[in-house]
């Protein structure tokens, strides 16, 4: 048997982050685990929020399916070569295809054989119609070559919508688990060993991608196509001048924000974290951070904007 290979897929802002740092502490416990994550913007915040000091590889400005196929696989590569892993776990960007993620660590040629074991789908619950009808089969790809479903969100849906999603997904992927449980809630060794024991078994477990076929972003609909904008070291702020600016984000003055997320430092002291999509969004403190910086995701996204609500830290003002 070779390295396990577990990809935790996802759209924007749907839970990969979160999922994934209940899984490692239970996979350490038993297993030499490495982290591959994937930003597709210049700056990277998952990085800083994955689990411990656990060995990660994180490779920005692009997606796996796209322009970074050759450096996903050398991450594996010097990943296998310098930690003999018995797992990988990988975080690809939430804009990118699951099945050209899979066919990528099929790419890697290395002392190790790699074998694909749970392909892990997270679907937003409050996201799903608007995500499905925005990116079409783009967003469908991680949800065709997905072998377990996991919802998120569901709090804020009603017991019939997430019926409808439940059967679209059946629709949509016939071979994979669907679990409706809220996984978030759950111990993490008791989720990994539910993930464990549900997965799919026999020679079909895994769906074989089809031959690639080229579909950079830019092929998308011009108010699809993806982009990023980024601050590094922005302004220091207070905890309510952080969540006006967050409110403001749902403003198509500002583009179609689909992610923004950040680590800013407050004046009143300490940290804190935040996390926006359409469909919900949180702010929280923390006690430390390694940089301050924030992450937006959209399509025709307003820099000018953004720049305004999300100000650059002047050289000569002091952190507190």
């Amino acid at each position: 048997m070779g390295v396990k290979v577990d990809i935790v897929a996802g759209f924007l802002g749907a839970g990969k982050t979160t999922l994934i740092n209940k899984l490692v502490p239970a996979y350490t416990k038993k297993e030499k685990v490495v982290l591959i994550e994937n930003e597709f913007g210049e700056i990277g915040i998952d990085g800083d929020l994955l689990s411990g000091a656990l060995p990660t590889r994180e490779i920005y400005a692009g997606c796996i399916c796209c322009t970074l196929a050759g450096n996903f696989i050398e991450a594996i590569e010097e990943m296998n070569q310098q930690f003999h892993p018995d797992r990988i776990v990988i975080e690809p960007s939430g804009v990118g295809q699951l099945s050209d993620v899979m066919r990528a660590c099929q790419g890697v040629k290395g002392t190790a054989q790699l074998d694909l074991n749970h392909l892990i789908t997270i679907v937003d619950g409050t996201g799903f119609k608007d995500d499905l009808d925005a990116f079409g089969a783009f967003y469908l790809d991680q949800i065709r070559y997905a072998n377990i479903l996991l919802l998120s969100h569901l709090a804020q849906v009603e017991q019939q919508e997430i019926d409808q999603v439940i059967s679209e997904l059946k629709t949509r992927n016939g071979h994979a688990v669907i679990l409706v449980d809220d996984w978030r809630d759950m111990e993490n060794e008791d989720l990994a060993d539910l993930l464990e024991a549900v997965r799919p078994q026999g020679p079909d477990r895994i769906p074989k991608p089809e031959p690639p076929v080229h579909h950079d972003h830019h092929h998308l609909p011009a108010d699809r196509i993806f982009s990023v904008w980024g601050q590094r070291n922005p302004t220091v702020t207070t905890m309510q001048q952080l969540n006006s600016a967050l409110e403001r984000l749902g403003d198509t003055a500002y583009g179609q924000i689909w992610r923004a997320k950040g680590m800013v430092e407050l004046a009143e002291g300490g940290w804190a974290y935040f996390d926006y999509t359409p469909g919900h969004c949180s702010s929280r403190p923390m006690d430390s951070a390694k940089e301050a910086k924030i992450a937006v995701i959209g399509c025709q996204l307003n820099r000018e904007r953004l720049g305004e609500i999300f100000p650059a830290q002047d050289h000569g003002e002091k952190s507190k």
